[in-house]
């Protein structure tokens, strides 16, 4: 795991050209700040150590990643909300205030 990465989400989406692609959704250390400088060190982080195939076309940043009580990761409800931003058009900034706002509602 990268040192800035708190905790990790990674799952399909849909994709129009290859039916589906990687997306990743990252909550990152107590003091890291979220921005493209970042993003591109993750990526390239992951191009050392992944297949090509494997890697995220996309990478999200959120303050927590849902959980079930049993302390799994929820990436079902994840990869829900992408899928209903995506089929309703949605931008990616769209993408994100949807999730926090279902993030806040399972709180």
């Amino acid at each position: 795991l990268h040192d800035k990465i708190e905790d990790v989400a990674v799952f399909g989406i849909p994709n129009e050209d290859f039916g589906e692609s990687v997306q990743a959704v990252v909550q990152l250390k107590v003091g890291v700040e979220a921005g493209e400088e970042v993003k591109e060190e993750i990526l390239d982080f992951a191009k050392e150590r992944l297949a090509k195939f494997k890697l995220p076309r996309a990478i999200d940043f959120a303050d927590s990643l849902p959980r079930l009580d049993t302390g799994k990761l929820y990436k079902r409800f994840l990869k829900e909300q992408y899928k209903e931003a995506y089929e309703a058009g949605l931008s990616a900034e769209a993408q994100e205030a949807l999730l926090e706002k279902e993030e806040e509602q399972m709180s």
